[in-house]
């Protein structure tokens, strides 16, 4: 299951509503998983639920035209089979919402950090200075520069936006994201102060760390701050809480494929 559907369980939302599915990040040749769980499963939810539903995706997926990214920002070309199966679902759930008569929240979250953090970057550095404390591999530039949000945050947005818009509409989609940005530099430095070590890093792979990577992601969430919610965490001190969590709990030390 995946680590976001974790957090979000864990964190107050409940039977109230339905989850079409969790997200899954796989390699591109592994393509058939994306689309069979990101569209297959979650309309299987979609045909078969009489209450709310929820639907999570990943941003406004591909590169974005528009920096910050609205909701109505037009959908760039994508980049990943993971996300065009997320936008897929997008279309076709709104269709089950309007054809049905149930309401649905579209939440497009940019990255989450926090406990029960199990996969992305912070954990693969951490794994990787663990084994090696003097060398660290950075897939990518370095300057890929991205909005993250604490769990804790994010879900108080979603049961914001679920139960305090009483006459919401079918369809209600939201960013959910921080005003912030983290530079992977940045978030290098403030892992190693943490650890108390200075690595050489070694760098590759270009701008994109890898295929579908996206360089840059910033999300406007105006929409859900007008319903008087705002993060109450920086990007920094998630970086820091979520590797405090990840040395706390040996069962995430095993090694890991996944990337943020």
């Amino acid at each position: 299951m995946d680590d976001q559907w974790n957090l979000l369980l864990c964190y107050g939302l409940d039977e109230r509503v339905e989850f079409p599915f969790p997200s899954l990040l796989v390699q591109i040749d592994q393509g058939s998983t994306d689309t069979d769980i990101g569209i297959n499963d979650g309309l299987g939810v979609a045909a078969s639920t009489n209450k709310r539903l929820v639907f999570f995706n990943l941003g406004n997926s591909g590169d974005a035209p528009i920096f910050p990214t609205p909701e109505d920002a037009p959908f760039p070309i994508q980049t990943s089979l993971y996300g065009a199966s997320k936008i897929a679902a997008e279309g076709l759930l709104t269709a089950y919402s309007f054809g049905y008569g149930f309401k649905t929240w579209i939440f497009r979250f940019v990255s989450l950090l926090g406990p029960r953090y199990s996969h992305g970057h912070i954990i693969d550095f951490w794994r990787k200075l663990r084994k090696d404390p003097g060398v660290l591999e950075v897939l990518g530039d370095g300057h890929q520069k991205k909005s993250y949000l604490h769990v804790s945050d994010c879900v108080r947005a979603m049961l914001v936006a679920i139960d305090g818009v009483p006459d919401a509409s079918l369809i209600n989609i939201f960013n959910l994201g921080h005003p912030g940005m983290l530079e992977v530099n940045e978030s290098i430095r403030v892992i190693c102060r943490e650890l108390g070590i200075k690595p050489e890093l070694r760098y590759s792979g270009g701008e994109r760390g890898w295929i579908g990577d996206a360089p840059r992601i910033l999300l406007d969430t105006r929409k859900i701050e007008s319903l008087g919610w705002a993060p109450t965490k920086t990007i920094e001190e998630s970086v820091v809480e979520t590797l405090r969590f990840i040395e706390a709990n040996p069962f995430l030390h095993a090694p890991s494929a996944k990337r943020a």
